[in-house]
């Protein structure tokens, strides 16, 4: 494996170990929110309102996505990507 490779799979992993349990806990707090709701609907206000709340869910988790796309472009800063730095240019060597 060239050795580029091999630092930048390093640092792939060691990011991915980081942010597994934090984004395991927030789908899980969303997951038990839902569960809540749904629970309180159809008991206080009936099987209309939690039909409501069953057809609503697609809608709200496809604007969920399309939220956290839209935050996870916005950390790409376009100026950092255009400076060079002395780190990525031990990562990322120019070609010869």
């Amino acid at each position: 494996m060239y050795p580029v490779l091999a630092k930048s799979s390093a640092l792939v992993t060691q990011k991915f170990r980081e942010f597994f349990w934090p984004t395991v806990l927030a789908t899980m707090a969303l997951q038990v929110g839902t569960i809540l709701d749904s629970i309180i609907v159809g008991n206080l206000l009936g099987p209309d309102a939690m039909a409501g709340v069953g057809v609503c869910m697609p809608l709200t988790q496809i604007l969920g996505a399309i939220s956290g796309g839209a935050h996870a472009g916005a950390l790409c800063n376009p100026y950092e990507l255009k400076q060079k730095t002395a780190l990525d240019t031990a990562y990322f060597p120019e070609p010869e």
